[in-house]
Protein backbone atom coordinates (compact mmCIF):
# COMPACT_ATOMS: atom_id res chain seq x y z
CA UNK A 1 0.00 0.00 0.00
CA UNK A 2 1.16 3.53 -1.09
CA UNK A 3 0.31 6.31 1.09
CA UNK A 4 1.15 9.31 -0.26
CA UNK A 5 2.43 12.25 2.28
CA UNK A 6 4.50 14.23 -0.10
CA UNK A 7 2.02 15.49 -2.90
CA UNK A 8 -0.24 18.35 -2.79
CA UNK A 9 -3.88 16.66 -2.97
CA UNK A 10 -4.73 18.68 -5.46
CA UNK A 11 -3.30 19.44 -9.30
CA UNK A 12 -1.70 22.65 -8.76
CA UNK A 13 -3.54 25.43 -11.25
CA UNK A 14 -1.27 27.95 -13.32
CA UNK A 15 -2.87 32.21 -12.67
CA UNK A 16 -3.22 33.81 -16.04
CA UNK A 17 0.14 34.64 -17.26
CA UNK A 18 1.05 38.16 -15.94
CA UNK A 19 2.66 40.59 -18.91
CA UNK A 20 5.04 41.73 -16.83
CA UNK A 21 6.01 38.76 -15.18
CA UNK A 22 9.46 36.27 -15.82
CA UNK A 23 8.79 32.79 -16.69
CA UNK A 24 8.98 30.73 -13.56
CA UNK A 25 7.52 27.29 -12.21
CA UNK A 26 4.82 29.70 -11.05
CA UNK A 27 1.69 27.64 -9.61
CA UNK A 28 -1.15 29.76 -7.76
CA UNK A 29 0.05 31.00 -4.38
CA UNK A 30 -2.25 29.72 -1.35
CA UNK A 31 -3.71 33.76 0.20
CA UNK A 32 -0.63 32.74 3.05
CA UNK A 33 1.99 32.14 1.25
CA UNK A 34 1.08 35.05 -1.00
CA UNK A 35 0.57 37.64 2.12
CA UNK A 36 4.20 36.18 3.34
CA UNK A 37 5.94 36.37 0.16
CA UNK A 38 4.18 40.44 -0.43
CA UNK A 39 6.00 41.38 2.50
CA UNK A 40 9.55 40.90 1.04
CA UNK A 41 8.28 42.90 -1.93
CA UNK A 42 11.28 45.79 -1.21
CA UNK A 43 13.84 43.75 1.12
CA UNK A 44 17.31 44.42 0.38
CA UNK A 45 19.48 41.12 0.45
CA UNK A 46 23.00 41.59 -0.28
CA UNK A 47 23.41 42.60 -4.02
CA UNK A 48 19.84 42.19 -4.42
CA UNK A 49 16.53 44.67 -4.23
CA UNK A 50 13.38 42.77 -4.28
CA UNK A 51 10.98 44.54 -6.90
CA UNK A 52 7.71 41.60 -7.15
CA UNK A 53 7.16 38.33 -6.47
CA UNK A 54 6.21 36.26 -8.96
CA UNK A 55 5.13 33.21 -7.86
CA UNK A 56 5.52 30.20 -5.08
CA UNK A 57 6.24 26.69 -5.43
CA UNK A 58 6.17 23.95 -2.73
CA UNK A 59 9.90 24.96 -1.87
CA UNK A 60 10.69 28.38 -2.69
CA UNK A 61 8.55 31.83 -3.39
CA UNK A 62 10.62 33.51 -6.52
CA UNK A 63 11.12 37.11 -7.03
CA UNK A 64 12.05 39.50 -9.86
CA UNK A 65 15.07 41.05 -8.26
CA UNK A 66 17.41 43.91 -9.50
CA UNK A 67 20.82 42.79 -8.97
CA UNK A 68 22.40 45.96 -8.11
CA UNK A 69 26.30 45.54 -8.98
CA UNK A 70 25.67 44.22 -12.41
CA UNK A 71 22.35 46.26 -13.16
CA UNK A 72 20.45 43.28 -14.12
CA UNK A 73 17.12 41.65 -13.74
CA UNK A 74 17.11 38.12 -11.80
CA UNK A 75 14.71 35.14 -11.14
CA UNK A 76 15.80 34.75 -6.85
CA UNK A 77 14.20 31.84 -5.63
CA UNK A 78 14.38 31.85 -1.60
CA UNK A 79 14.04 28.85 -0.13
CA UNK A 80 10.93 28.55 2.17
CA UNK A 81 12.54 28.82 5.95
CA UNK A 82 10.26 26.36 7.22
CA UNK A 83 12.67 23.37 4.95
CA UNK A 84 15.50 24.79 7.93
CA UNK A 85 13.54 24.10 10.83
CA UNK A 86 15.43 20.46 11.73
CA UNK A 87 18.26 18.93 12.96
CA UNK A 88 19.44 17.93 9.56
CA UNK A 89 19.83 21.63 8.30
CA UNK A 90 23.60 21.69 8.22
CA UNK A 91 23.64 18.32 6.36
CA UNK A 92 20.67 19.90 3.56
CA UNK A 93 21.92 22.95 3.09
CA UNK A 94 25.31 22.01 2.15
CA UNK A 95 23.62 19.38 -0.36
CA UNK A 96 21.52 22.36 -1.82
CA UNK A 97 25.03 24.50 -2.26
CA UNK A 98 26.51 21.26 -4.07
CA UNK A 99 23.37 20.74 -6.27
CA UNK A 100 23.11 24.14 -7.06
CA UNK A 101 27.07 24.32 -8.19
CA UNK A 102 25.76 22.02 -9.93
CA UNK A 103 23.17 23.21 -12.01
CA UNK A 104 25.38 26.38 -12.31
CA UNK A 105 27.70 24.62 -14.34
CA UNK A 106 25.29 23.83 -16.95
CA UNK A 107 25.98 26.76 -19.65
CA UNK A 108 23.63 25.71 -22.54
CA UNK A 109 21.65 27.85 -24.47
CA UNK A 110 18.48 26.00 -23.76
CA UNK A 111 18.69 26.37 -19.82
CA UNK A 112 17.88 29.00 -17.23
CA UNK A 113 21.45 29.97 -16.15
CA UNK A 114 21.82 30.00 -12.19
CA UNK A 115 23.99 32.46 -11.32
CA UNK A 116 24.78 32.43 -7.87
CA UNK A 117 23.64 30.71 -3.91
CA UNK A 118 23.99 32.72 -1.19
CA UNK A 119 22.08 33.38 2.28
CA UNK A 120 21.39 36.89 3.52
CA UNK A 121 19.30 37.94 6.52
CA UNK A 122 18.41 33.90 7.08
CA UNK A 123 16.93 33.50 3.57
CA UNK A 124 18.89 31.09 1.81
CA UNK A 125 18.76 32.26 -1.81
CA UNK A 126 18.88 31.43 -5.60
CA UNK A 127 19.98 33.92 -8.40
CA UNK A 128 19.26 33.02 -11.96
CA UNK A 129 18.15 34.64 -15.19
CA UNK A 130 14.84 36.10 -16.14
CA UNK A 131 13.22 35.26 -18.11
CA UNK A 132 10.71 37.17 -19.98
CA UNK A 133 7.97 35.13 -22.14
CA UNK A 134 5.43 32.68 -21.17
CA UNK A 135 5.91 28.99 -20.20
CA UNK A 136 4.73 25.90 -22.10
CA UNK A 137 1.75 25.25 -19.71
CA UNK A 138 0.58 28.58 -20.42
CA UNK A 139 0.65 28.25 -24.44
CA UNK A 140 -1.31 25.52 -24.20
CA UNK A 141 -3.74 27.22 -22.16
CA UNK A 142 -4.18 29.81 -24.07
CA UNK A 143 -3.68 28.53 -27.75
CA UNK A 144 -4.48 24.91 -27.26
CA UNK A 145 -2.63 21.99 -28.15
CA UNK A 146 0.85 23.05 -30.25
CA UNK A 147 1.31 22.12 -33.76
CA UNK A 148 4.04 19.75 -35.31
CA UNK A 149 6.01 22.54 -36.43
CA UNK A 150 6.28 24.08 -32.91
CA UNK A 151 5.96 20.42 -31.21
CA UNK A 152 8.89 19.05 -32.50
CA UNK A 153 11.12 22.33 -32.05
CA UNK A 154 10.40 22.31 -28.69
CA UNK A 155 10.83 18.62 -28.06
CA UNK A 156 14.59 18.82 -29.97
CA UNK A 157 15.33 22.13 -27.65
CA UNK A 158 14.20 20.22 -24.32
CA UNK A 159 15.86 16.82 -25.19
CA UNK A 160 18.91 19.06 -26.03
CA UNK A 161 19.33 20.82 -22.70
CA UNK A 162 18.17 16.96 -21.18
CA UNK A 163 21.16 15.65 -23.10
CA UNK A 164 23.40 18.28 -21.49
CA UNK A 165 22.62 17.68 -18.04
CA UNK A 166 23.01 14.08 -18.65
CA UNK A 167 26.31 14.11 -19.80
CA UNK A 168 27.51 15.36 -16.19
CA UNK A 169 25.25 13.07 -13.89
CA UNK A 170 22.35 16.03 -13.32
CA UNK A 171 18.67 14.39 -13.37
CA UNK A 172 15.92 16.78 -13.56
CA UNK A 173 13.54 15.14 -11.82
CA UNK A 174 10.60 17.38 -12.71
CA UNK A 175 9.71 18.38 -16.23
CA UNK A 176 6.72 19.98 -17.03
CA UNK A 177 4.85 22.25 -19.30
CA UNK A 178 5.84 24.36 -16.54
CA UNK A 179 9.30 24.73 -15.91
CA UNK A 180 9.76 24.86 -19.90
CA UNK A 181 9.53 28.65 -20.84
CA UNK A 182 10.10 30.24 -24.19
CA UNK A 183 11.15 33.50 -25.42
CA UNK A 184 9.55 35.71 -27.64
CA UNK A 185 11.50 33.85 -30.20
CA UNK A 186 10.34 30.40 -29.27
CA UNK A 187 13.68 29.48 -27.90
CA UNK A 188 13.28 26.89 -24.83
CA UNK A 189 14.92 27.77 -21.50
CA UNK A 190 14.76 24.72 -19.04
CA UNK A 191 14.35 26.00 -15.62
CA UNK A 192 14.93 24.15 -12.25
CA UNK A 193 17.86 22.25 -13.22
CA UNK A 194 19.48 20.75 -10.14
CA UNK A 195 17.35 22.10 -7.79
CA UNK A 196 14.78 19.88 -7.94
CA UNK A 197 17.12 17.03 -7.24
CA UNK A 198 18.51 19.07 -4.08
CA UNK A 199 15.28 19.50 -2.27
CA UNK A 200 13.65 16.41 -3.13
CA UNK A 201 17.06 14.22 -1.96
CA UNK A 202 16.80 11.83 0.98
CA UNK A 203 19.17 9.10 2.19
CA UNK A 204 16.49 6.77 0.55
CA UNK A 205 13.38 8.39 -0.96
CA UNK A 206 10.32 6.99 -1.13
CA UNK A 207 6.52 7.93 -1.68
CA UNK A 208 5.80 7.48 2.25
CA UNK A 209 8.36 9.86 3.33
CA UNK A 210 7.02 12.34 5.49
CA UNK A 211 7.49 16.24 4.19
CA UNK A 212 8.79 14.88 1.05
CA UNK A 213 8.10 16.43 -2.52
CA UNK A 214 8.57 14.47 -5.49
CA UNK A 215 7.40 16.81 -7.79
CA UNK A 216 4.43 16.96 -10.12
CA UNK A 217 2.38 13.68 -10.39
CA UNK A 218 0.95 14.17 -13.67
CA UNK A 219 4.65 13.85 -15.23
CA UNK A 220 6.52 11.59 -12.79
CA UNK A 221 7.90 8.55 -14.05
CA UNK A 222 6.83 5.16 -12.87
CA UNK A 223 10.55 4.47 -11.23
CA UNK A 224 10.16 7.97 -9.23
CA UNK A 225 6.84 7.13 -7.79
CA UNK A 226 8.27 3.94 -6.17
CA UNK A 227 10.93 6.05 -4.45
CA UNK A 228 13.73 4.28 -6.71
CA UNK A 229 17.28 5.79 -8.00
CA UNK A 230 16.58 7.43 -10.95
CA UNK A 231 18.25 8.28 -14.25
CA UNK A 232 18.42 9.93 -17.36
CA UNK A 233 15.47 7.91 -18.18
CA UNK A 234 13.90 9.43 -15.93
CA UNK A 235 13.54 12.66 -17.44
CA UNK A 236 12.67 11.14 -20.72
CA UNK A 237 9.46 9.31 -19.37
CA UNK A 238 8.81 12.85 -18.34
CA UNK A 239 9.27 14.44 -21.42
CA UNK A 240 7.61 11.54 -23.04
CA UNK A 241 4.51 13.15 -20.91
CA UNK A 242 5.05 17.13 -21.19
CA UNK A 243 5.33 16.16 -25.14
CA UNK A 244 1.92 13.97 -25.34
CA UNK A 245 0.14 17.04 -23.11
CA UNK A 246 1.25 19.55 -25.56
CA UNK A 247 -0.17 17.55 -28.25
CA UNK A 248 -3.35 16.57 -27.04
CA UNK A 249 -3.66 19.54 -24.92
CA UNK A 250 -4.16 17.41 -21.47
CA UNK A 251 -1.59 14.89 -19.40
CA UNK A 252 -2.15 11.45 -20.42
CA UNK A 253 -3.43 10.36 -16.60
CA UNK A 254 -5.90 12.53 -14.65
CA UNK A 255 -7.42 11.87 -11.13
CA UNK A 256 -8.97 13.69 -8.21
CA UNK A 257 -5.75 13.62 -5.84
CA UNK A 258 -2.48 12.66 -6.36
CA UNK A 259 -2.58 9.17 -5.24
CA UNK A 260 -4.78 8.21 -8.26
CA UNK A 261 -2.55 9.97 -10.65
CA UNK A 262 0.55 8.32 -9.19
CA UNK A 263 -0.69 4.65 -9.19
CA UNK A 264 -2.41 5.39 -13.11
CA UNK A 265 1.70 6.21 -14.19
CA UNK A 266 2.42 2.56 -12.75
CA UNK A 267 -0.55 0.56 -13.99
CA UNK A 268 -2.30 2.20 -16.74
CA UNK A 269 -1.70 2.72 -20.60
CA UNK A 270 -2.84 5.98 -21.82
CA UNK A 271 -4.99 6.80 -24.42
CA UNK A 272 -3.05 6.72 -27.76
CA UNK A 273 -2.06 9.89 -29.08
CA UNK A 274 -3.60 9.19 -32.41
CA UNK A 275 -7.18 9.43 -30.70
CA UNK A 276 -6.39 13.06 -29.58
CA UNK A 277 -4.17 13.99 -32.86
CA UNK A 278 -5.26 11.65 -35.95
CA UNK A 279 -3.10 14.50 -37.90
CA UNK A 280 0.20 13.32 -36.27
CA UNK A 281 2.75 11.47 -38.22
CA UNK A 282 2.75 7.75 -36.99
CA UNK A 283 6.17 8.26 -36.61
CA UNK A 284 6.21 11.18 -34.06
CA UNK A 285 3.60 9.20 -31.99
CA UNK A 286 5.66 6.03 -31.96
CA UNK A 287 8.45 7.98 -30.30
CA UNK A 288 6.38 9.38 -27.48
CA UNK A 289 4.99 5.75 -26.76
CA UNK A 290 8.42 5.08 -26.60
CA UNK A 291 9.61 7.95 -24.25
CA UNK A 292 6.60 6.69 -22.03
CA UNK A 293 7.13 3.24 -21.63
CA UNK A 294 6.94 2.03 -18.40
CA UNK A 295 9.87 0.31 -18.16
CA UNK A 296 12.78 1.84 -17.97
CA UNK A 297 14.71 -0.13 -20.08
CA UNK A 298 12.48 0.21 -22.92
CA UNK A 299 12.95 3.71 -23.03
CA UNK A 300 15.37 5.51 -24.68
CA UNK A 301 18.91 5.13 -23.15
CA UNK A 302 19.46 8.91 -23.39
CA UNK A 303 18.10 12.19 -24.45
CA UNK A 304 21.13 11.93 -27.88
CA UNK A 305 19.14 9.13 -29.34
CA UNK A 306 15.75 11.43 -29.16
CA UNK A 307 17.89 14.20 -31.10
CA UNK A 308 19.09 11.42 -33.88
CA UNK A 309 15.93 10.00 -34.51
CA UNK A 310 14.23 13.44 -34.57
CA UNK A 311 17.11 14.33 -37.46
CA UNK A 312 16.34 11.48 -39.28
CA UNK A 313 12.30 11.53 -39.48
CA UNK A 314 12.21 15.15 -39.26
CA UNK A 315 15.30 16.67 -40.80
CA UNK A 316 13.36 20.04 -42.68
CA UNK A 317 10.87 20.74 -39.94
CA UNK A 318 12.40 23.52 -38.22
CA UNK A 319 14.00 25.98 -40.67
CA UNK A 320 16.88 27.42 -38.91
CA UNK A 321 15.72 31.34 -39.93
CA UNK A 322 12.01 31.01 -39.66
CA UNK A 323 10.68 32.54 -36.22
CA UNK A 324 8.73 29.56 -34.25
CA UNK A 325 6.10 31.48 -32.28
CA UNK A 326 4.56 34.92 -33.96
CA UNK A 327 2.36 35.50 -31.55
CA UNK A 328 3.59 36.35 -27.91
CA UNK A 329 2.03 38.58 -25.98
CA UNK A 330 5.54 40.94 -25.82
CA UNK A 331 4.20 43.99 -24.45
CA UNK A 332 5.14 43.65 -21.25
CA UNK A 333 5.71 46.30 -18.24
CA UNK A 334 8.37 46.16 -16.23
CA UNK A 335 8.26 47.76 -12.47
CA UNK A 336 7.93 51.52 -11.94
CA UNK A 337 11.94 51.35 -10.38
CA UNK A 338 13.05 49.85 -13.94
CA UNK A 339 12.69 53.22 -16.44
CA UNK A 340 13.58 50.89 -19.70
CA UNK A 341 11.47 48.19 -21.11
CA UNK A 342 14.39 46.69 -22.67
CA UNK A 343 17.18 44.03 -21.17
CA UNK A 344 19.84 46.76 -21.14
CA UNK A 345 21.61 45.99 -18.09
CA UNK A 346 22.76 43.13 -19.83
CA UNK A 347 23.45 44.84 -22.86
CA UNK A 348 24.96 47.69 -20.97
CA UNK A 349 27.48 44.54 -19.02
CA UNK A 350 28.20 42.82 -22.20
CA UNK A 351 29.21 46.36 -24.26
CA UNK A 352 30.99 47.69 -21.25
CA UNK A 353 32.96 44.38 -21.21
CA UNK A 354 33.33 43.94 -24.55
CA UNK A 355 35.26 47.75 -24.14
CA UNK A 356 37.60 46.32 -21.39
CA UNK A 357 38.87 43.57 -23.18
CA UNK A 358 39.88 45.65 -26.06
CA UNK A 359 41.80 48.31 -24.11
CA UNK A 360 43.24 45.29 -22.46
CA UNK A 361 42.06 46.38 -18.62
CA UNK A 362 40.74 44.66 -15.88
CA UNK A 363 38.27 46.12 -13.33
CA UNK A 364 34.92 45.66 -11.32
CA UNK A 365 31.84 46.59 -13.67
CA UNK A 366 29.62 48.21 -11.32
CA UNK A 367 28.39 51.56 -11.85
CA UNK A 368 26.23 53.96 -9.66
CA UNK A 369 22.59 53.49 -9.09
CA UNK A 370 22.17 56.31 -6.80
CA UNK A 371 18.96 59.09 -7.68
CA UNK A 372 18.81 62.11 -8.77
CA UNK A 373 20.16 64.45 -11.85
CA UNK A 374 23.73 62.95 -13.61
CA UNK A 375 24.11 66.29 -14.88
CA UNK A 376 25.47 68.42 -11.99
CA UNK A 377 26.85 72.11 -12.58
CA UNK A 378 30.50 71.08 -11.23
CA UNK A 379 32.60 68.02 -12.15
CA UNK A 380 35.07 66.98 -9.56
CA UNK A 381 38.37 66.85 -10.45
CA UNK A 382 40.31 63.39 -11.43
CA UNK A 383 41.52 61.44 -8.87
CA UNK A 384 44.52 59.89 -11.04
CA UNK A 385 47.19 61.50 -13.17
CA UNK A 386 46.68 59.82 -16.17
CA UNK A 387 43.58 58.71 -18.51
CA UNK A 388 44.25 55.20 -18.02
CA UNK A 389 44.50 55.09 -14.32
CA UNK A 390 40.98 57.71 -13.85
CA UNK A 391 39.16 55.09 -16.25
CA UNK A 392 40.18 51.94 -14.29
CA UNK A 393 39.23 54.45 -10.85
CA UNK A 394 36.05 54.28 -12.21
CA UNK A 395 35.73 51.05 -12.85
CA UNK A 396 36.32 49.83 -9.57
CA UNK A 397 34.32 53.17 -7.45
CA UNK A 398 31.07 51.47 -7.79
CA UNK A 399 28.79 54.71 -6.71
CA UNK A 400 31.46 57.00 -7.62
CA UNK A 401 32.21 55.46 -10.92
CA UNK A 402 29.81 57.93 -12.84
CA UNK A 403 31.12 60.88 -11.20
CA UNK A 404 34.78 59.71 -12.02
CA UNK A 405 33.84 58.95 -15.96
CA UNK A 406 32.37 62.18 -16.27
CA UNK A 407 35.71 63.94 -14.85
CA UNK A 408 37.57 62.28 -17.41
CA UNK A 409 35.71 62.92 -20.35
CA UNK A 410 35.25 66.53 -19.27
CA UNK A 411 38.38 68.02 -18.33
CA UNK A 412 40.77 67.32 -21.16
CA UNK A 413 43.28 69.87 -19.91
CA UNK A 414 44.13 67.88 -17.05
CA UNK A 415 45.22 65.24 -19.18
CA UNK A 416 47.35 67.20 -21.63
CA UNK A 417 50.41 65.31 -21.49
CA UNK A 418 48.87 62.13 -22.49
CA UNK A 419 46.97 63.14 -25.85
CA UNK A 420 46.95 59.23 -27.54
CA UNK A 421 45.87 57.53 -23.86
CA UNK A 422 43.08 60.57 -23.68
CA UNK A 423 41.88 60.07 -27.18
CA UNK A 424 41.61 56.40 -26.28
CA UNK A 425 40.00 56.84 -22.91
CA UNK A 426 37.60 59.06 -23.02
CA UNK A 427 36.28 57.14 -25.89
CA UNK A 428 36.13 54.13 -22.91
CA UNK A 429 34.53 56.50 -20.75
CA UNK A 430 31.82 57.93 -23.10
CA UNK A 431 30.86 54.43 -23.83
CA UNK A 432 30.53 52.89 -20.92
CA UNK A 433 28.48 56.28 -19.53
CA UNK A 434 26.01 56.37 -22.29
CA UNK A 435 25.16 52.61 -21.55
CA UNK A 436 24.75 53.46 -17.83
CA UNK A 437 22.42 56.24 -19.08
CA UNK A 438 20.29 53.55 -21.04
CA UNK A 439 19.84 51.61 -18.03
CA UNK A 440 18.36 54.64 -16.03
CA UNK A 441 16.32 55.84 -18.69
CA UNK A 442 18.37 58.80 -19.76
CA UNK A 443 17.93 58.04 -23.24
CA UNK A 444 19.05 61.34 -25.01
CA UNK A 445 21.76 61.52 -22.84
CA UNK A 446 22.96 58.38 -24.27
CA UNK A 447 22.17 59.43 -27.63
CA UNK A 448 24.52 62.02 -27.35
CA UNK A 449 27.10 60.34 -26.14
CA UNK A 450 26.91 57.75 -28.26
CA UNK A 451 26.64 60.14 -31.32
CA UNK A 452 30.28 61.89 -30.25
CA UNK A 453 32.04 58.31 -30.62
CA UNK A 454 30.61 57.92 -33.79
CA UNK A 455 31.80 61.13 -35.20
CA UNK A 456 35.03 60.47 -34.13
CA UNK A 457 38.10 58.91 -36.96
CA UNK A 458 38.84 56.06 -34.91
CA UNK A 459 42.68 54.24 -35.92
CA UNK A 460 42.01 50.40 -37.57
CA UNK A 461 42.45 48.96 -33.88
CA UNK A 462 40.29 50.85 -32.24
CA UNK A 463 37.28 50.66 -34.83
CA UNK A 464 35.45 48.43 -31.91
CA UNK A 465 34.52 52.14 -30.71
CA UNK A 466 32.73 52.62 -33.80
CA UNK A 467 30.53 49.68 -33.94
CA UNK A 468 29.27 49.69 -30.46
CA UNK A 469 28.65 53.34 -30.74
CA UNK A 470 26.94 52.89 -34.04
CA UNK A 471 24.37 49.99 -32.25
CA UNK A 472 24.09 52.12 -29.46
CA UNK A 473 22.90 55.35 -31.72
CA UNK A 474 20.40 53.14 -33.47
CA UNK A 475 19.25 51.66 -30.21
CA UNK A 476 18.50 55.02 -28.44
CA UNK A 477 16.68 56.22 -31.10
CA UNK A 478 14.18 53.48 -31.27
CA UNK A 479 13.49 54.18 -27.23
CA UNK A 480 13.58 57.44 -28.03
CA UNK A 481 10.90 56.29 -30.75
CA UNK A 482 12.75 57.99 -33.66
CA UNK A 483 11.83 55.04 -36.23
CA UNK A 484 12.50 57.17 -39.64
CA UNK A 485 15.96 57.49 -37.53
CA UNK A 486 16.42 54.24 -37.41
CA UNK A 487 15.00 53.40 -40.54
CA UNK A 488 17.90 56.18 -42.29
CA UNK A 489 20.96 54.70 -39.51
CA UNK A 490 20.91 51.35 -40.66
CA UNK A 491 20.72 52.28 -44.15
CA UNK A 492 24.01 54.76 -43.21
CA UNK A 493 26.10 52.48 -41.33
CA UNK A 494 24.68 48.95 -43.35
CA UNK A 495 23.70 47.33 -40.00
CA UNK A 496 24.05 44.10 -42.31
CA UNK A 497 27.68 44.36 -42.48
CA UNK A 498 28.04 45.69 -38.93
CA UNK A 499 26.19 42.54 -37.13
CA UNK A 500 29.14 40.23 -37.14
CA UNK A 501 30.71 42.72 -34.61
CA UNK A 502 28.19 42.95 -32.45
CA UNK A 503 27.83 40.30 -29.47
CA UNK A 504 24.81 37.85 -29.16
CA UNK A 505 23.13 40.78 -26.18
CA UNK A 506 23.84 43.86 -29.28
CA UNK A 507 22.29 41.60 -31.53
CA UNK A 508 19.02 40.68 -29.16
CA UNK A 509 19.21 44.95 -28.75
CA UNK A 510 19.48 45.38 -32.63
CA UNK A 511 16.52 43.16 -33.42
CA UNK A 512 14.00 44.73 -31.24
CA UNK A 513 14.82 48.16 -32.55
CA UNK A 514 14.26 46.75 -35.74
CA UNK A 515 11.09 44.53 -35.13
CA UNK A 516 9.87 48.45 -33.30
CA UNK A 517 10.60 49.88 -36.23
CA UNK A 518 9.10 47.87 -38.24
CA UNK A 519 5.71 48.22 -36.53
CA UNK A 520 6.01 51.82 -36.56
CA UNK A 521 6.76 51.71 -40.12
CA UNK A 522 4.82 48.64 -41.75
CA UNK A 523 6.31 49.48 -45.14
CA UNK A 524 9.57 48.51 -44.32
CA UNK A 525 8.73 45.02 -42.50
CA UNK A 526 9.49 43.20 -45.57
CA UNK A 527 12.83 44.99 -46.52
CA UNK A 528 14.14 44.27 -42.86
CA UNK A 529 12.98 40.26 -42.84
CA UNK A 530 14.53 39.85 -45.77
CA UNK A 531 17.79 42.03 -45.01
CA UNK A 532 18.13 40.77 -41.74
CA UNK A 533 17.17 37.18 -42.02
CA UNK A 534 19.36 35.63 -39.19
CA UNK A 535 17.78 38.11 -36.62
CA UNK A 536 14.31 36.31 -37.68
CA UNK A 537 12.18 39.33 -36.74
CA UNK A 538 8.51 39.37 -35.80
CA UNK A 539 6.64 41.95 -36.46
CA UNK A 540 3.33 41.25 -34.31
Amino acid sequence: MITVRAFDSTVPTLQPPDKSASVVNQTTPNNSSQSSASRLIGLELGDFHLLRHLGTGGMSSVFLAQQKSLHRQVALKLLKPELLENEEDETYLKRFSQEAAAAAALNHPNIVQVYSIGEEQGYHYIAQEYVQGVNVRQFIDKHGPLDLKLAISLLRQTASALQKAGEIGIVHRDIKPDNILLNRKGQVKVADFGLARVVRQGNKMNLTQAGTTLGTPLYMSPEQVHGEDLDQRSDIYSLGVTCYCMLAGKPPFEGDNAVTIAMKHINDKPVPLSKHRPDLPAELARMIDKMMAKDRRKRYTDCQEILNELKRLFPKAIPSTEPIVKDWETNYELPATQPFQWSFAKMAGMLILSAVVVAGLAGALAWSQRPGDVFVETVSKPAQKTPDDQYILALNQGEDGEEALRSLIENPADFQAFPDQYRKYKKHAQLRLAHIYLVKGLYAEALRLFTDVTETNFPNEEKVFNSQAQAGEIIAHALLGHYEEVDRLQEVYQLKNLLPQLNADEIDLISTSLEKTGLALPAKQKLYAERYPSLSLVFE
